[in-house]
């Protein structure tokens, strides 16, 4: 079986070039145009012909017509001008307009972490000297609220449901978190007719995000859901998240985040979330040192995985250096130099003036020199263009 040569050269291109091979002609010269300087640009829009000129301008509207159309949430299929598409590449199944099936959105259902009651999510249960009593607890964004332990199961389903209508009004809110989050405790309470600190001792900790560094997410300590308590609480989710938006803060894992932020941004990070973690700790009344323990355990835990992906990224892109240099081994530049795109630009209009020659003319071209004439811009008229 002989090797695809088009997948050996794809192997070894960058990457701005593989994912302009399947395009058109026009899109591909859209592309490369939009990376070039202002007067370069100009040069090699003054070497286009005018049919050629109003090609590229249907490409543009038609590309800016789907984008729109897709923010909008009609679904339309990108067509190149030529309505010439390469097999290879597929919308995903949710651009097409098919949503997500029944055990994927089963698997997004929240859930419990732990093993409680079989009849009810959310309540705990725990055995201390023989005695049971039971919990109730719910994730809210980024708020794990709770409430009192109780020996009956009846309150603690009946305190669950409360912990359920807060998290959907949440959700059912447009508001900021920190709104939504303190007119949902209000809005139930005042519905159920409890009250926060004497029927349920509602509480909450604040959860955020430091995987790359510790492994898990921090928490920090409890706060009261009602009064003073409460303003303190919302006060260092303020802190905790302002100390951590330097970072990016979706989906990823160590290498992924490595690519998005420099080792040195990432630590730096880190210092300052750790000082603001550490401060909230200490005016909770918690001892500083103590804390500061934990956090070094979890560090140390976590290291051998920290550098195993900064060994990777450091591979990764030692690899993408050696692919520029090999797709470009006589000027050495890197990818995207002005010189090799508009080199690159002016073999797209070669391939695409013989392309519309040969369509129009039936296989007659021009000669050689007047081919060239065309190309380099030196005034010559062309003949047999049929553009």
């Amino acid at each position: 079986m002989q090797p695809d040569p088009l997948a050996t050269r794809c192997q070894h291109s960058p990457y701005n070039m593989r994912r302009l091979t399947g395009c058109s002609l026009e899109e591909r010269l859209h592309g490369l145009l939009s990376r070039l300087g202002s007067e370069q640009r100009r040069r090699i829009f003054s070497r286009l012909t005018q049919a050629q000129r109003q090609k590229l301008e249907q490409c543009l509207l038609a590309k800016c017509e789907v984008q729109r159309r897709n923010w909008q949430g009609v679904t339309v299929v990108a067509r190149s001008c030529d309505e010439e598409r390469d097999p290879g590449r597929r919308w995903s199944p949710l651009r097409r307009g098919h949503g997500p099936s029944d055990w994927s959105r089963a698997l997004c259902q929240p859930h419990s972490e732990k093993a409680g009651h079989a009849q009810s999510q959310g309540v705990y249960k725990r055995v201390v000297a023989g005695h049971t009593s039971y919990e109730a607890t719910c994730r809210t964004g980024p708020f794990n609220l709770s409430t009192k332990w109780t020996r009956s199961w009846e309150a603690a389903e009946r305190f669950a449901k409360v912990l359920k209508g807060i998290r959907k009004r949440v959700l059912q809110s447009s508001a900021e978190i920190e709104v939504s989050f303190r007119e949902a405790i209000a809005e139930e309470l005042w519905q159920t007719g409890l009250k926060a600190r004497e029927d349920l001792n509602l509480a909450f900790v604040v959860r955020i995000g430091a995987r790359y560094w510790v492994g898990r997410s921090l928490e920090s300590p409890r706060f009261a859901a009602s009064g003073l308590d409460l303003e303190r609480g919302l006060s260092a989710f303020r802190r905790l998240r302002q100390a951590r938006g330097a970072v990016f803060e979706g989906a990823c894992n160590e290498l992924s985040l490595l690519m998005k932020h420099s080792p040195g941004e990432l630590s730096d990070a880190w210092q300052r979330l750790r000082m603001v973690y550490l401060d909230i700790w200490e005016q909770a009344g918690h001892s500083r040192e103590r804390v500061a323990r934990r956090l070094d355990s979890l560090e140390a835990k976590q290291k051998p995985r920290r550098l195993q992906a900064l060994r990777r990224w450091r591979a990764r892109r030692t690899q993408m250096a050696a692919s520029r240099r090999q797709a470009w081994p006589k000027s050495g530049r890197l990818r995207g130099g002005s010189e090799a795109l508009q080199a690159r630009c002016e073999r797209l209009l070669e391939q695409w003036w013989t392309k519309t020659c040969r369509k129009c003319c039936g296989g007659v071209g021009q000669p050689t020199a007047q081919k060239k004439a065309k190309i380099t811009g030196c005034g010559m008229t062309p003949v047999g263009v049929c553009m």
